[in-house]
């Protein structure tokens, strides 16, 4: 039996809606642009999300161009993290295949305490030599934890899936029998 029109057009919009709510909530590539330098002849622009982090993981883009503009897939990026004040280390290889996009190489780090940290992106070309000249240094700061509000979303996110399961109702009630 095929649903009416109408309840066809209904189903549509609340799966598009669910859709965009999903999607608004997935991690993806890019973000806040939060640094961008010459380093020689290449340009530098490192990329974070969430764009407002708190304390927990943080994913990192970042997009080596030379300079017309074309990205550099050849050079190794790695990316470190101090805090300022505790002295807490993360690193982390920046890589390609960790980016749903092609130009970018991605990598999440854990900062797990609050606070000013500072953030080193070290370029290593197919050469394999680094040098202080090969470094993008930034200061970061971050958030405290909102406990509540990981709590809060699921909460929002279970009312929207009661809301979509009630619409659903009243549209299949008003189904005229065949």
């Amino acid at each position: 039996m095929n649903a009416p029109p109408a309840l066809s057009r209904h189903a549509s919009i609340a799966a598009a809606v669910i859709a965009g709510l999903l999607s608004a909530a997935a991690p993806g590539d890019g973000g806040a642009v939060v640094c961008a330098q010459q380093v020689g002849d290449l340009r530098v622009t490192v990329l974070m999300s969430p764009a407002r982090p708190a304390a927990g993981p943080v994913e990192f883009s970042v997009l080596v161009r030379d300079a017309n503009g074309a990205p550099r897939s050849d050079i190794a990026v790695n990316i470190e993290a101090e805090h300022a004040s505790s002295a807490q280390r993360v690193s982390s290889a920046a890589l390609p295949e960790a980016s749903r996009n092609a130009q970018l190489a991605s990598a999440w780090l854990d900062l797990e305490e609050s606070g000013e940290w500072e953030l080193r992106v070290r370029l290593a070309p197919a050469s394999g030599v680094t040098t202080d000249a090969s470094v993008v240094m930034f200061r970061l700061p971050i958030a405290a934890p909102a406990e509540s509000s990981t709590a809060l979303s699921w909460l929002w996110a279970a009312g929207v899936g009661l809301l979509v399961l009630g619409w659903r109702e009243v549209l299949l009630r008003r189904q005229v029998p065949h």
